[in-house]
This record gives C-alpha cells, structure tokens and sequence, in this order.
C-alpha cells in the first residue's frame, strides 16, 4: 500500500530513475495536476522489449530537451527511432541531443489531426485515400499515392496537404525499414496503452498534493497492471535481425539476453 511505500520510497524511486530504456522506443507525455492548479507534463517511454519508463514531471513544453538530457545522463546512450506525436518543437530536441536518431511521426495522430476539419461527407473517402500513401510499397510509391490525393482533395483541403508536405519527411522515415518493422515504427499505441492506464487513474481525482504523490500513485498503479503493458514486442527475434542489419554494432551491443 501507499504507507508501506512511503517507508522505502526514496530507494524505490531511485530504482525507477536510474532504470534506462535501451536502444529503440517511442515517448509521449499526458497531464496530471498538482498544487496551485500547475499542469504537470507526464513524459514516458517505452522501449522495444515492453519496458515502461516514467522520465519526468514537467511543467512546460520547452523542458522537453532537459527530458532528453536526463535520459542520457541516466544512460540512455542512443535511441535509434523515435516514434512521436506532432509536438511543437520537439524534433528539434532530438535533433540536439540524440542528433544520430531518426525521428519518426506518428501517421495515426497525423491523420487524425490533420483530418480535423474535413467534412463529415468526406472524412471517410480522406483517411481511405490517405491510407493509401502510409501503406504504400515504399517512399516512390507513397509520392505517387500522395500527388493523386492531391488532385482529388487539393482544392477543398489545402491545409491538409500543407501540414503532410511540412512532415512528409518524418512522416515517411519508417518506408526506409522492413515491413517487420513499419507498424512498430510508424505509430506510437505501446505508448498510448500505457497512458490509457495512467489517464484512467488520473481522471479519477482532481488534483494530488504535490508531485511526489503523483509519481508515487502513478508508480502503484504501473505496477498493479503491470502484465498489461510490460511485454515485448511482437516478432521481436525478426526484428532484432533486422536491426543488426541496418544498424551492427550500434545496436546489438545493447541487447540483452534473454
């Protein structure tokens, strides 16, 4: 219970601190309050063989770098892709600190987005046609896809088109990868699942009293549904070849053996 980990707490959550995802994994962060009404930005991570991390409380969206830099100062030596949502201002974060990394945006926030405020008459025949360039063959492909959804919808949606064309390049990173690879690249649901978890406690009160208590209440509840969330990935033996393929030492040397 909570009196029990408030005992042992301090080793506990330096446990947790120094604990570092390795190599692969995606992040995106939910809000929680805590005293005075202050919005608290919940980072985390999720690395390819299931393992969660809770990276830091923020309180703005320019801290998002100092994240990184913690992560690397914990050990977190190199992330080969990030998978992430469209922050502003956060791939040039990466870009500083893990300047070798690929970034990756996520093509289901992307859609859902950018097809904000598409006609409900249309919403369906949009995302089909979209469809169609993210599941494309390979980048030739994708462009070809995306220059004909451009001569069906262009006139009507040209912010839609604007906003893919400004991330066409992020968007598109994972058509550089195996098809055992793309899924688990190009969309960042391992992390969400993780927070639907957190979002379903967090919806359930209103404010905690400081941070700490959140962490703590957050940590309980992590690893109370811990099977939920704490698995690898699936075909992970396949794609681990891959990885050393592509990437040789600068991956394997971080495996672990199982």
């Amino acid at each position: 219970g909570s009196g029990a980990l408030q005992d042992v707490w301090e080793e506990v959550w330096l446990g947790v601190r120094n604990r570092a995802p390795k190599a692969f994994g995606g992040r995106t962060e939910c809000t929680a309050k805590t005293p005075n009404s202050r919005k608290t930005h919940l980072f985390s991570l999720k690395a390819a063989r299931g393992r969660n991390l809770l990276a830091s409380p923020s309180t703005a969206r320019d801290e998002r770098g100092l994240v990184l830099e913690d992560l690397k100062d914990r050990g977190v030596e190199d992330v080969l892709i990030f998978c992430t949502d469209d922050l502003s201002g956060f791939s040039e974060a990466i870009s500083e600190v893990y300047p070798q990394s690929v970034i990756q945006k996520c093509i289901v926030h992307k859609v859902r987005s950018s097809t904000r405020f598409v006609d409900d008459k249309d919403i369906k025949s949009v995302r089909k046609d979209l469809r169609t360039v993210y599941t494309a063959l390979n980048r030739e492909a994708a462009r070809t896809a995306m220059e004909a959804f451009k001569v069906t919808w262009g006139r009507k949606y040209e912010r839609l088109i604007e906003s893919w064309e400004a991330d066409w390049e992020e968007l598109m990173a994972f058509m550089d990868y195996p098809k055992e690879l793309r899924r688990m690249i190009y969309t960042t649901n391992p992390v969400e699942a993780l927070h639907r978890i957190i979002r379903k406690l967090i919806k359930g009160k209103a404010a905690w009293v400081s941070d700490t208590a959140l962490i703590k209440q957050i940590y309980l509840c992590l690893m109370h549904n811990e099977k939920s969330w704490k698995r690898s990935a699936f075909g992970w033996k396949a794609i681990q070849r891959e990885l050393v393929k592509i990437y040789g030492e600068r991956f394997s040397r971080h495996l672990i053996e199982a």
